[in-house]
């Protein structure tokens, strides 16, 4: 954008002819009925407003010009770069590792802009899409790298933050329950234990027609449920929670009408 003007000026009488406006009065066909009068204001204001005049145009534009210059290295901030990351042989499998992945492997300069991403890794069939952002050009003290991204497949939303000097942390957000599987993993018979193989959903059930029974489910030792199964119904059960591979489920009860089931998201 061109600067705006700042040399505007107020008009100055010639005082050796005029010490005031002066002018003609000219009636519709151009005739002048009285010639070198000037106007006089007689009106009785309650408040006399300020005058607005070039000084202050300049003064105003001035400050746009500045504005506009500290900006000028920042035209495209809003802008992002898109990649479309289709990368073979690394070891990324799961959504947790993706946004480790950028940011180690992505210029920084990018990420500064707003890196838009579709990525799909070589071990998993599956299509993470997103945003990551950095804050600084160099992976160095004080940087930090946050963004958040979704597996298409299954429709999870992960949150990923990173600071320098720390651990890459990754939060599952949830995603759309209304999916397709391609197989039953597991099926918990009694107090079980699990490893997920593949990403998936975990369908819990809990049942009993009286209150002495108990069940605690645990994902990776922290609790998802600790209670009877009358406390399950009451809270309406539990449904539908998203795993990843890696995660260790436990179940633990007295009541046969307790069960877990894993369903692994359908990859094609």
């Amino acid at each position: 954008m061109a600067d705006l003007r700042t040399d505007y000026q107020d008009d100055v009488l010639d005082a050796s002819e005029n010490t005031a406006r002066v002018y003609d009065l000219v009636d519709s066909n151009g005739k002048v009925v009285l010639a070198g009068v000037h106007l006089e204001d007689k009106t009785v204001y309650k408040t006399k407003g300020d005058d607005y005049g070039a000084a202050d145009i300049n003064t105003q534009n001035t400050k746009i010009n500045q504005i506009n210059a500290s900006l000028s290295g920042k035209a495209n901030s809003l802008d992002v770069t898109f990649g479309n990351q289709i990368i073979a042989n690394i070891s990324v499998s799961t959504g947790a590792e993706v946004g480790k992945y950028i940011r180690e492997h992505i210029p920084l300069s990018k990420l500064q802009k707003g890196y838009v991403f579709n990525f799909i890794p070589a071990q998993s069939p599956q299509w993470f899409s997103g945003i990551l952002y950095c804050d600084a050009s160099t992976w160095a003290t004080g940087a930090t790298c946050w963004g958040f991204y979704m597996n298409r497949d299954n429709n999870i939303l992960y949150k990923y933050n990173c600071v320098y000097g720390g651990t890459d942390a990754v939060t599952k957000l949830g995603g759309n329950m209304k999916v397709n599987y391609s197989s039953l993993e597991w099926e918990s018979s009694g107090n079980s234990t699990h490893t997920v193989v593949n990403d998936g959903e975990l369908f819990v059930t809990l049942y009993s027609p009286n209150n002495v029974n108990h069940a605690t489910l645990l994902i990776n030792n922290n609790p998802v449920f600790n209670g009877t199964s009358a406390e399950a119904l009451s809270y309406g059960g539990i449904d539908h929670i998203p795993v990843s591979q890696g995660d260790v489920i436990s179940i633990s009860t007295n009541n046969a009408y307790t069960k877990c089931r894993l369903y692994n998201y359908k990859t094609t």
